[in-house]
């Protein structure tokens, strides 16, 4: 990589913080194991329903997903125990998380923040992001519009928000694809997007720091 600036986003301790193990991730040029995200659907990986616990609580369409949304929304802000019963779905189940609380960007719509509504490639996608990390490396062959930078961010989003001892390192070819708050293409632009998008009550206490 050419020299590409490190950052670090440190959680603060939150009342909602479930406790976990200790673990810590890299994301490096050299990887195995290459992956088509149009191709991640495998048979032995079973249905998202089998593996994500509240999956099918979320309805996938546009218009009852947003209505969803604004529901758990204001359900969070009305109550702390309902607050803290949503950050628990969410810290068991990470499409619960992304499917409810997530969002991307895409400049060419109006309006261009829109909820992450996953596709079933995706789901198994982001199955295989997670369960790669400390265990094997994955090289993911991108293409356009697929969402892999998206879920690759959103997965090392929803561990360190809800696991303790997190520790992700990214790089680009760039320094400012790893981190400007003027690019949206930046990868930790996305991290800073997402927590704009999100409800003040689940987002815990945050120093955002740039080494």
């Amino acid at each position: 990589f050419s020299p590409a600036k490190r950052m670090s986003i440190e959680r603060q301790s939150s009342p909602m913080m479930a406790a976990s193990n200790s673990n810590s991730s890299t994301c490096s040029g050299a990887a195995a194991n290459p992956v088509n995200p149009a191709l991640l659907v495998q048979p032995s990986m079973g249905t998202a329903s089998e593996w994500s616990p509240y999956y099918d609580l979320v309805p996938k369409t546009w218009d009852k997903n947003l209505a969803f949304r604004e529901e758990k929304i204001r359900a969070g802000a009305s109550s702390k125990t309902m607050a803290r019963e949503l950050w628990i779905m969410c810290s068991r189940d990470l499409l619960f998380y992304i499917n409810v609380f997530g969002f991307t960007f895409d400049p060419r719509k109006e309006p261009s923040a829109l909820p992450f509504i996953t596709w079933p490639f995706q789901d198994a996608a982001l199955k295989q992001i997670n369960d790669s990390i400390n265990d094997h490396d994955l090289l993911i062959e991108k293409s356009r519009d697929m969402g892999a930078s998206w879920m690759v961010m959103m997965v090392y989003e929803w561990r360190w928000h809800f696991r303790s001892g997190q520790m992700f390192l990214c790089a680009s070819r760039i320094e400012d694809l790893v981190d400007s708050t003027e690019n949206p293409d930046a990868l930790f632009w996305k991290i800073d997007f997402l927590h704009q998008n999100q409800p003040k009550w689940l987002i815990p206490a945050i120093n955002r720091l740039t080494l």
